[in-house]
């Protein structure tokens, strides 16, 4: 049992440091974010857009890159029942198919949370 509660114990700490870490991952994060959109604002008045800039062993360059919506449910029960816009019955039966073939599995974990 000591060997046990030792487990939860450096568990609780690990958990502890991981949060502290994300939170000032999240601080950096949104830094650098407003920190990019100032650059790229700023490289595009200056005409600037295939100017890479060299500093250390990195490169940091502007680019634009194309960004796909994700695929929700909601989404695509949309587009189904656009497409079947006549036949609102195919539309669902597919939509189920589609929902129900999708795979799943089981993962074992233990879940950390904060007292209530």
């Amino acid at each position: 049992m000591d060997t046990i509660q030792s487990y939860v114990n450096q568990l609780y700490h690990l958990d502890k440091e991981e949060h502290d870490l994300k939170t000032a991952l999240k601080d950096v994060s949104s830094k650098s974010k407003a920190l990019k959109q100032t650059l790229m604002d700023e490289i595009k008045k200056n005409q600037l857009e295939k100017r890479p800039f060299v500093i250390g062993d990195r490169m940091i360059k502007y680019k634009v890159v194309k960004d796909t919506e994700s695929i929700s449910q909601k989404y695509l029960k949309q587009v189904l029942t656009k497409y079947f816009e006549n036949d609102l019955n195919e539309a669902k039966t597919l939509f189920d198919f589609i929902i129900k073939s999708r795979n799943s599995k089981y993962v074992e974990t233990i879940d950390i949370g904060l007292k209530k």
